[in-house]
């Protein structure tokens, strides 16, 4: 985990003061993150961030990349809502039995003058 706690009044302030320190500091603090993370996790950690990183810098403005980074998480949170449905739909196609198909018979009604 990161070795200091988000504080929104100092990094409301470093934004102000000194963008530049609160990106270094951020990006140190993803880096701490992405190496406490399980071995297997860290390759696939990375390449999420090199996205993040690439989708912010083709924005012309702060408020543009998290708007941006807002509907990327979105589009994944909805990529795994369907994927999620769709493993419910098959475990509950291949659990719940068939329902019992009902049989009647068909009386045909006669023609009326």
């Amino acid at each position: 985990m990161p070795s200091e706690m988000f504080n929104f009044d100092q990094m409301s302030k470093m934004a102000k003061d000194d963008p530049e320190a609160l990106e270094l500091w951020l990006r140190e603090q993803v880096e701490e993150l992405i190496e406490s993370a399980p071995e297997e996790h860290r390759h696939r950690l990375r390449g999420l961030q090199f996205t993040i990183d690439m989708e912010r810098k083709k924005c012309s403005n702060p408020m543009s990349a998290c708007i941006r980074l807002s509907e990327m998480m979105h589009e994944s949170f909805a990529k795994l809502r369907e994927s999620l449905g769709q493993f419910q739909s098959a475990e509950t196609f291949s659990v719940e039995p068939e329902p019992e198909k009902m049989v009647a018979d068909v009386i045909p009604f006669g023609r009326q003058r």
